[in-house]
């Protein structure tokens, strides 16, 4: 359930980071940090806490680059978990 949740809620976040609503981003990255930290609690998803720092903090920008830099990663640990969830024949 998590893993089919989570691709979607890293599309919400990167749209809402688009927006500039730094109050949902916040929100939205405490979320997801929350969901995937069932399965990993280091990197990436230990970074998310600096999108929701930044956003916290008004600092548009900086939330911006802090998930760009880890977004790519995010993506590789939800298909990763996907992967592993699938199942066997």
């Amino acid at each position: 359930m998590v893993v089919g949740d989570a691709a979607g809620r890293l599309d919400r976040l990167r749209e809402t980071l688009d927006e500039g609503s730094l109050q949902d981003a916040a929100y939205r990255s405490h979320q997801l940090r929350g969901m995937l930290s069932t399965f990993e609690t280091g990197y990436p998803v230990s970074e998310l806490q600096e999108v929701i720092n930044a956003s916290r903090d008004h600092e548009l920008g900086t939330a911006r680059r802090r998930f760009d830099a880890v977004e790519p990663s995010l993506r590789e640990l939800i298909e990763e978990l996907a992967a592993l969830s699938a199942p066997r024949p």
